[in-house]
């Protein structure tokens, strides 16, 4: 039909709601990146609890980047501690410091994607990690770590497992974020991972709109806040479900 017309509709959410997913590098050379994370939690956090009155509706999971332990991604928890971080827990912030720092006993192979792709799909996304991911929310990976991605799966594979989380039609929900070895090299005082190759890193951020920090900057303060902008803020960007005639 030539003369046909086709009505996008889109709604705005009163209160938007956020899911975010830290995955953080558990090697042996993070201590103090993880140190840094913890402590500038309330640059990251200030958008989401400043943006509308009440707060944005977020739930906040951790995961590692060891893929070869049976808790691979799987959402970190202890009995004081739970699964899923919400915007109205008194001590969220106290509990966010305690989740992040994630240990260095992980494996040296750090698998970011793969593990992001493994807590947020079938079966741990019905089964560990369910209560997690809402299918009504944006939806943020951030990735934290020293080292370039090894994940196992082809780089093809990867982008569209992420991509179908949210639907092909649904992009403007999901963004993917690194904090990670960008510099050419790492500045005094500070290290890299041995593995520093970062086209994995920069082809995800890139396909899902997401940012870059540097993950040896003295203070994490601006980036964290920039990448909380993208992961809380409303939506902004509302795709058509067809080409449109000019």
């Amino acid at each position: 039909d030539l003369q046909g017309l086709n009505v996008d509709t889109f709604a705005q959410d009163p209160r938007p709601k956020a899911d975010i997913l830290f995955v953080i590098d558990s090697s042996c050379s993070m201590y103090d990146k993880q140190q840094l994370l913890s402590q500038n939690f309330a640059a990251f956090i200030s958008y989401a609890t400043t943006v509308v009155t009440g707060g944005v509706d977020y739930h906040l999971g951790v995961i590692d980047s060891d893929a070869n332990t049976q808790t691979g991604g799987k959402l970190r928890s202890t009995m004081t501690n739970p699964k899923v971080l919400v915007n109205g827990m008194t001590n969220a912030e106290a509990l966010f410091r305690d989740k992040v720092r994630v240990g260095l006993a992980g494996s040296g192979d750090e698998q970011f994607a793969e593990l992001a792709v493994r807590a947020l799909t079938a079966p741990l996304v019905n089964t560990d990690n369910a209560g997690f991911l809402r299918p009504d929310a944006l939806l943020a990976v951030i990735a934290v770590t020293d080292a370039g991605d090894q994940s196992q799966l082809p780089t093809a594979v990867l982008t569209g497992l992420l991509q179908n989380v949210k639907g092909a039609q649904r992009p403007h929900l999901f963004s993917y974020n690194v904090i990670g070895p960008f510099a050419p090299s790492p500045p005094p005082n500070c290290i890299y991972d041995p593995y520093t190759d970062t086209a994995l890193h920069d082809h995800l951020v890139t396909q899902f709109d997401g940012l870059k920090g540097e993950i040896c900057e003295q203070t994490w303060n601006q980036q964290l806040h920039e990448i909380g902008r993208i992961a809380f803020w409303y939506r902004y960007r509302f795709f058509l479900s067809a080409q449109p005639d000019l």
